[in-house]
């Protein structure tokens, strides 16, 4: 190889490398956090670091069916998770959800309780209570614990808080960071290689 074809060679090599770093990089580093991201829902915690139990799973306050079995963060429709999406800019990828109540659950907080949110609870807890005659305290007990948890939540007063706890799905982590590392390097190699 010559000078002039070294030359040529470099130029090739570097317009390559450029267009992987603002192109193609962005692309498949965004589509590979966010499919991480997706199955921190999956294995219920954050890169191996488990998410605290959930209420209804608890063996005090079991609820029956589905509600007391689903995944952490799945919802009955999954829509959190099905919500991180990914969108490319010249030379990055930004990973994020949609969904308005992301952040409360990825950073953990409080929120108030509105009358909305009792009306619901109201709402749940007639519908999951069966049908009682009268208003004994043996007829009360005999609720679920699924309706029991509705109603003590729709007792609550207008302007309380509920505690959302963290469950942090997504954001930085070494384990994303490497496996990230991992594909830069592969792709870039596979760029100088040729």
């Amino acid at each position: 190889m010559n000078h002039t074809q070294f030359t040529v060679h470099i130029e090739k090599l570097t317009e390559a490398i450029q267009n992987a770093i603002t192109r193609d990089l962005p692309e498949i580093l965004g589509n590979k956090a966010a499919s991480m991201f997706r199955q921190n829902f999956q294995n219920e915690g954050f890169f191996g670091k488990k998410w605290g139990e959930v209420r209804r799973r608890h063996p005090e306050f079991k609820f029956p069916g589905a509600d007391g079995s689903r995944k952490i963060l799945s919802g009955r429709t999954g829509n959190l998770g099905r919500s991180i999406r990914y969108k490319v800019g010249k030379g990055q990828a930004v990973v994020y959800s949609d969904a308005v109540y992301a952040k409360i659950h990825n950073e953990g907080g409080e929120i108030p309780v509105t009358a909305k949110m009792k009306k619901y609870f109201w709402a749940m807890y007639y519908q999951t209570k069966g049908k009682t005659v009268g208003r004994t305290k043996k007829q009360r007990d005999i609720l679920t614990k699924q309706a029991k948890f509705y109603r003590a939540m729709a007792l609550k007063k207008i302007g309380s808080v509920i505690k959302i706890p963290k469950r942090h799905f997504l954001g930085k982590s070494p384990k994303l960071e490497a496996e990230l590392k991992k594909l830069i390097t592969k792709h870039l190699s596979g760029i100088i290689k040729h």
